[in-house]
């Protein structure tokens, strides 16, 4: 395989103004040495931190490409495909129990102290740093703190603030955000050309406003997913179905999404209440509002980090029966 053959090249199209602010500090030799890519999940930042490790790998023979429908679809998968990468780049994830080991980033230092294997860049790449542990997160500072020659080390975060101090004061943040709904919605629709826009900005609130996460539930059931349980929620407020009826259907059928939905309907109303509002709302999670209705802005907040604990806590051996009931009778208190 040519060494060619390995470059990732396709970028995201939302993704274009930040890979060139970035790429133009490299070019005025002011690009810092350490980065950190801040953005919600679903928001690319994978595919920019790739696409910029061939700009860093490749120097002036590399220009970026727009994403085909094939390789899209193909690059959601990128981690099980065993995508064979420039020997010079070095990716870093969570393998087992959702951490970035100790390990892993001593044999990452390790290597990158050596020679680079085609006499240029080397780029280490942590995605993402939210799951660094504290011995791993430390033995990271070591090679922030003096990174060995020609190499530029990229944090991938969910939230930079939620990273220790001493990473971020030696690392630049370069924080990208997830596009608006129309940009979407037409991105969507040149990929899945039989499905209504409406259903696209359905799907897009469903999955947090994220196309890349829309792209891979679209043909998944999502849809009816929803709508039945939208069904089941109209039973509980014209009292057609007991409170322990809709706990068994939630448990049975889609816990962890109900409390995802549940979660994105809240922030959203919470977002109205201030009068941040975007120009298109969400007619499928309206059927969440007679939950809110009653609730003073505080007890949203108070709701939103109950829903959001819940989430946090799905692999523990949290009674979800008990702790779902407990949730929904707030709302009434």
């Amino acid at each position: 395989m040519k060494l060619e053959d390995n470059k990732f090249s396709d970028l995201l199209p939302w993704l274009v103004v930040p890979y060139n602010n970035i790429t133009s500090l490299k070019k005025n030799n002011s690009l810092p040495h350490s980065l950190i890519i801040s953005g919600l999940s679903g928001s690319g930042k994978l595919n920019l931190s790739l696409v910029l490790s061939s700009y860093l790998l490749y120097n002036n023979s590399f220009q970026p490409s727009n994403f085909t429908k094939e390789k899209v679809l193909k690059f959601l998968n990128i981690k099980d495909n065993n995508f064979d990468h420039h020997p010079d780049l070095y990716w870093i994830y969570p393998k087992e129990k959702k951490i970035i080991s100790i390990d892993q980033i001593r044999n990452c230092i390790e290597s990158v102290s050596l020679s680079s294997h085609q006499g240029g860049n080397k780029v280490v790449i942590i995605d993402t740093a939210d799951y660094l542990t504290s011995a791993s997160a430390n033995s990271l500072l070591k090679i922030l703190e003096e990174p060995p020659d020609d190499t530029y080390i990229i944090l991938l975060s969910l939230n930079a603030s939620s990273l220790l101090p001493t990473i971020r004061s030696r690392c630049q943040v370069f924080p990208i955000c997830l596009p608006s709904i129309a940009s979407s919605t037409d991105w969507l629709s040149s990929i899945f050309l039989e499905v209504e826009d409406n259903s696209l900005q359905n799907l897009l609130y469903l999955c947090d406003r994220s196309p890349l996460k829309t792209l891979m539930m679209c043909n998944t059931g999502l849809e009816a997913r929803f709508n039945a349980l939208s069904e089941n929620l109209s039973k509980i407020y014209k009292s057609e179905l007991s409170l322990q009826d809709f706990i068994g259907e939630i448990l049975k059928e889609n816990y962890t999404e109900f409390l995802s939905w549940l979660a994105i309907a809240l922030r959203l109303d919470i977002k109205n209440s201030y009068l941040i509002q975007e120009n298109n709302e969400s007619m499928a999670l309206s059927i969440f509002k007679p939950l809110f209705q009653n609730l003073t802005i505080s007890k949203k907040f108070s709701q939103l980090d109950l829903i959001e604990d819940l989430i946090g806590s799905l692999d523990t051996g949290l009674n979800k029966e008990v702790a779902l009931r407990h949730m929904l009778l707030q709302f009434s208190r």
